[in-house]
């Protein structure tokens, strides 16, 4: 049964290594994580530059969050953030 199995995973791996559908489909996945990384650093970036800016120039987390113009959604979803 294992053997099968693998088998078939060499068959999917075949696939999408020698089919246009596949190639696609593999592409698409790898496109999604570059993405789904770059956002994640992205929103990393923004909590360090405003941690400096608390430490550094010793405003408050609402303060930072305006000069850096951080709203709506992303303002609660960094501010929940910091809170950890």
């Amino acid at each position: 049964m294992m053997d099968s199995r693998i088998l078939n995973k060499n068959q999917d791996f075949k696939e999408l290594k020698e089919t246009e559908k596949g190639r696609d489909a593999m592409c698409e996945s790898f496109t999604k994580l570059a993405d789904k990384v770059a956002d994640e650093r992205a929103e990393q970036t923004k909590i360090n530059n405003i941690k400096l800016m608390m430490k550094n120039m010793k405003c408050s987390l609402e303060e930072a969050l305006n000069v850096l113009e951080i709203k709506g959604k992303e303002r609660a979803i960094i501010a929940k953030q910091l809170q950890k």
